[in-house]
This record gives structure tokens, sequence and C-alpha cells, in this order.
């Protein structure tokens, strides 16, 4: 019995933590700048912010690669980079 209560306790307390990360995540402005860049690259425009301008418009590059290939695997960008896993 008193195995059950310390599974149902950790339990418990991973599905509190899960929800107070999630109720706590944020986007900041520099990633819709790197979702943008993402819809492009995926699109086959390259890496760009505005089709036909050049210029870096992410921040990390590995970051912008990682994404483009959730957003090519699932088409959503957004609440890929919201999960627990993929936090900085």
């Amino acid at each position: 019995m008193h195995l059950f209560n310390l599974r149902i306790g950790i339990l418990i307390g991973s599905g509190l933590l899960l929800l107070l990360i999630l109720l706590n995540a944020w986007v900041s402005d520099n990633a819709y700048i790197t979702f943008s860049t993402v819809f492009n690259f995926t699109q086959g425009h390259g890496p760009l912010y505005n089709i036909g301008e050049r210029g870096q418009t992410f921040t990390n590059p590995w970051w912008m690669l990682l994404v483009s290939l959730f957003y090519r695997i699932t088409d959503e960008a957004y609440l890929r980079v919201l999960e627990p896993e993929n936090a900085e």
C-alpha cells in the first residue's frame, strides 16, 4: 500500500508540475520572427523573413532548423516550441 501511495503522489506531483509549466509557457517576439523564417524556409523560399530581402533574421540557426523539422512533420510550429522538452 505504501508503494501505491508513493506512485500516486509522484503521478499527481508530476501532473501539477506539467500544468504549472504549461500555464507559464510563453513565446517572445523573437520566436515569431523565427516562425516566419521557418515558414518561408519550408515553402522553399530560403531562410528569409520577407521573400526577396536578404538577411539573417533568426537568432540561432540550429533552433531555426529544428523548428523547421518539426514544422515539416506536424505543420505546427507554435505548439511544438511550447512543449516542456523543447524548453531552453
